[in-house]
């Protein structure tokens, strides 16, 4: 827990109260942990929002409440609150609801990852996707918004034991409470410790080593899926199919994601033949 709040602390610190003036200069701000742009990264999808994506030359970011559903840590952290030096009440949940987010992993190949995606359903395929961190922002960070730099976050997970989970969020509530209260503090260090509840996992999950890119979308409540461009061929680096694919159907897709005009590589995942 003490490396944990080292990290925030130390973000807390790092961070200027100047507005970002370029896009890379905002990348790199708001990268939290022992990641840089070029950093690789995975994601496990299905085919079919591959196809889509790259069809529609969008990629989609979900609400980050929609992580609290299958994980009851996030659960126990996203009902955080706090009072204010007018003793008001601000519950992080309601401020969660304007986060949105992608989750990836720096690990290339992880057979329980693998597993988590319908190893065994055919009607399914599922494929791995390679970038990296720098590609991503390129993309995902929108220098044109206004407050850029309080909007668009990349940071790698710290994971914790499950006992610790009650000292951890009060910690976390009292640095949410000082943020809120500091007038000195502003805008630019409260959006950060908005963002930091959403970088802690249980140590159940370390094997994942994951890493979220997360948009906080003020006065954004209603919307379940937040959007945005990209060019399919200069994000994707190579296309994975999972190790159990049939070479038949690999043959298949393979051929449908270059008639989509689609130039990176594709491969099968060799992990079952290691």
């Amino acid at each position: 827990m003490n490396k944990l709040l080292e990290l925030l602390n130390t973000n807390l610190k790092k961070r200027s109260r100047s507005v970002a003036k370029t896009q890379l200069e905002g990348i790199l701000k708001n990268t939290i942990g022992n990641i840089n742009g070029n950093t690789n990264l995975f994601r496990i999808m299905s085919f079919e929002d591959l196809l889509k994506s790259i069809k529609e030359k969008k990629f989609t970011l979900v609400k980050a409440t929609e992580w609290a559903k299958n994980d009851l840590f996030e659960y126990h952290l996203q009902n955080i609150s706090a009072n204010d030096k007018y003793n008001n009440k601000i519950e992080f949940l309601l401020l969660s609801q304007q986060l949105y987010g992608s989750c990836f992993s720096v690990k290339e190949e992880c057979i329980k990852l693998w597993n988590m995606f319908g190893k065994n359903d055919k009607n399914t395929p599922y494929v791995k996707i390679k970038t990296t961190l720098l590609k991503f922002m390129n993309f995902f960070y929108d220098e044109t918004q206004e407050f850029h730099d309080l909007k668009f976050f990349s940071g790698e997970i710290c994971y914790v034991t499950d006992t610790s989970i009650k000292k951890i969020s009060k910690k976390i509530s009292n640095i949410f409470a000082n943020s809120c209260n500091d007038e000195n503090s502003a805008n630019m260090d409260l959006a950060f410790v908005h963002v930091f509840p959403l970088l802690m996992k249980s140590e159940s999950f370390e094997y994942e080593q994951e890493v979220r890119f997360i948009l906080n979308k003020r006065n954004s409540f209603n919307d379940q899926f937040y959007y945005f461009n990209i060019e399919p061929n200069n994000l994707f680096e190579e296309v994975v199919f999972s190790p159990w694919i049939q070479d038949e159907d690999f043959k298949k897709y393979k051929k449908h994601l270059i008639n989509l005009g689609y130039t990176g590589i594709i491969k099968k995942s060799n992990l079952t033949n290691l």
